[in-house]
C-alpha cells in the first residue's frame, strides 16, 4: 500500500485485515511519507510556515478522523496485528534540490516540485471545513509555505517509511 496517511480510520483494522487475507508466508508492505519537516542543521526551526502548515494538517486531520503524521507507528502496529519478520526503512527525502548528493539532488527536485502541486490539494479541505479558516487565509499560508519550499537555504526534508511484515 501506498501513501494511505490520512486516508484510513481504523489501522488497526487495517493491519489486521490485511494479515487474514494473507496466505502463509505472504508479504505485506505499507510505504508512507510522514507529514513532518526534519533537518539536520537548524532549518527546519527556520521553516516557520512549513512547521506552522503541518501542525494545522495534523489537527484537521485528527478532528476529521484520518490522522496525518503516523506512518512513525506502522511497524509497532504491524507487529501488534501479528506479522512476523517485521522490518523498516526510514528514508530522507529532501523538499527542494539543496543536498549535495546527486539522487538526493534530483529526488529533491522532483520533491519540490510535488510539494508544491499538492499544498492547496491536501489543505483546502481540511483547513476550511475541520479548521473554520476561510479559503484566502489558507492560500496566504500556501504562499508562505511555497516560498520555503523554494528556498534552498532551507535544508528540509520529509521521511518515507517503508514497513513490511510476513504472515507465518
Amino acid at each position: 500500500m501506498r501513501g494511505i496517511e490520512g486516508s484510513v480510520k481504523d489501522f488497526d483494522q487495517l493491519f489486521t485485515q490485511a494479515l487474514n487475507n494473507l496466505t502463509p508466508g505472504g508479504w505485506f508492505e505499507i510505504c508512507d511519507f510522514t507529514v513532518g519537516v526534519f533537518s539536520d542543521d537548524d532549518s527546519a526551526e527556520k521553516a516557520i510556515n512549513m512547521q506552522r502548515w503541518r501542525e494545522l494538517l495534523i489537527e484537521a486531520s485528527t478532528k476529521f478522523g484520518k490522522q496525518l503524521s503516523v506512518a512513525k507507528n506502522y511497524k509497532q502496529w504491524m507487529a501488534d496485528a501479528g506479522f512476523s519478520n517485521v522490518q523498516e526503512d526510514i528514508r530522507k527525502v529532501p523538499f527542494s534540490p539543496w543536498a549535495k548528493d546527486p539522487k538526493l539532488k534530483e529526488l529533491g527536485r522532483y520533491q519540490q516540485t510535488n510539494m508544491l502541486e499538492v499544498l492547496e490539494a491536501y489543505s483546502l479541505a481540511l483547513m476550511t471545513r475541520f479548521l473554520g479558516w476561510t479559503v484566502e487565509d489558507v492560500n496566504i499560508l500556501l504562499g508562505e509555505v511555497r516560498k520555503e519550499l523554494l528556498d534552498r537555504r532551507l535544508h528540509i526534508y520529509s521521511r518515507l517509511y517503508v514497513v513490511y511484515g510476513q504472515k507465518l
